[in-house]
């Protein structure tokens, strides 16, 4: 198709079931979380005089965070929302794969600064 959606000759279209099939193999799952990465990637190898681990560390302590918030009940019953649990779960697999993609050895590395079992545990609760 071209942009005044007259198609050109010989031009084959596709219909919206190929197109919606198609997609399921090209399209990110979660384009936002791939902006991110890609991001985040991008400002580790682009910034070669900061330490990688001024980025790592403030995922890792972003991750404890909220693994603290959702195991700790004290905290944890401060959430009026039950939406919130939900959210700060999303958050935290976020960060993870953020704090995966940018360091060099990865999230579930023994060296990892991010406590996986404990995150893990968690998210299984």
């Amino acid at each position: 198709m071209r942009i005044n959606n007259v198609p050109a000759e010989g031009e084959n279209e596709v219909n919206n079931e190929l197109a919606n099939r198609m997609s399921l193999f090209y399209a990110e799952a979660t384009p936002m979380l791939k902006t991110l990465s890609d991001a985040t990637t991008k400002f580790v190898s682009e910034n070669k005089n900061l330490p990688i681990e001024n980025t790592t560390d403030c995922l890792s302590t972003m991750a404890s965070v909220c693994r603290v918030m959702l195991e700790m009940l004290e905290y944890r019953s401060r959430f009026t929302n039950e939406e919130t649990v939900s959210f700060c779960l999303r958050v935290m697999v976020g960060i993870i794969k953020l704090y995966d993609h940018a360091h060099p050895v990865g999230a579930f590395a023994k060296t990892s600064k991010i406590d996986m079992k404990g995150c893990i545990k968690v998210f299984k609760d």
